[in-house]
């Protein structure tokens, strides 16, 4: 299958923010849950925070994707809700599908006519399992994802979102694929953070176990901290071709 994963842009055209002078780190939210995708399909990521604005109506014309996937944060609701109502509006066959912070703690935001599918919490493995699913049924109308936890999901048009269970988070984060960032070839040496320019972006832990009033993170990952392996984090560290590397980590 064709799988499209978009970066939506959290400013207009023109306006002044972090990532025009500051820091403009690689999309590995996207570039992780490519990566568990697994063999057999063709994988595209398209940031559109470095790209011209017909750049995501262009490739959906010529891409012609079976899935069309976006993340958010809380600043990025809007424009990753334009996203799918592009691709709906393109690519109307395609199933729509957002993940991230935003849509797991407020899935409501989300609860639109041309979004399909909502992934909540951790989503490689939950992405994995949607893929497969669809690509059995994508010639019907009905969207039916009963068995995979971490989804919210309309089965048909114009009824309302159905929830499945909550989806475990994985115990070994060495279990996970890491990110496939040959996906980003094509804006090699446009991450940067102030200075420091051609940078690679990785994580080594995930979560927090504080619980700051003015953060969500502890929220969206139960308020436990899980790390990557040294062996892990030196072979991710070993293959980045740049000279800078910016941690992700919540907690470092």
């Amino acid at each position: 299958m064709r799988i499209l994963l978009v970066m939506p842009t959290p400013f207009e055209n023109g306006r002044l923010g972090l990532e025009n002078v500051v820091w403009l780190s690689e999309p590995v939210a996207l570039t992780s849950v490519a990566a568990a995708v697994g063999a057999g399909h063709q994988v595209k990521v398209l940031d559109l925070r470095l790209e011209p604005e017909d750049a995501l109506a262009r490739e959906l014309a010529a891409f012609q994707p079976h899935i069309v996937g976006t993340t958010s944060m809380t600043t990025d609701v809007y424009q990753a809700l334009a996203v799918l109502r592009m691709a709906r509006q393109i690519v109307p066959s395609a199933l729509t599908i957002v993940g991230g912070h935003a849509p797991t703690l407020a899935p409501q935001e989300f609860d639109q006519p041309w979004v399909d599918v909502i992934v909540q919490g951790e989503g490689e493995l939950t992405f994995r399992e949607l893929v497969a699913a669809w690509e059995e049924q994508r010639q019907g109308d009905d969207r039916q994802f009963p068995g995979i936890a971490g989804l919210r999901y309309r089965e048909l048009a114009g009824e309302p979102m159905r929830s499945n269970s909550k989806r475990s988070q994985t115990r070994n984060l060495d279990e996970l694929p890491a990110p496939d960032r040959s996906l980003l070839r094509k804006y090699k040496g446009r991450y940067f953070f102030t200075v420091a320019r051609n940078m690679a972006s990785i994580f080594t832990s995930r979560g927090c176990s504080f619980d700051c009033n003015f953060c969500a993170i502890w929220e969206f990952y139960e308020r436990r901290t899980r790390y990557l392996s040294a062996e892990k984090i030196v072979d991710q560290m070993a293959a980045c071709e740049e000279p800078f590397v910016f941690l992700l980590d919540d907690n470092f």
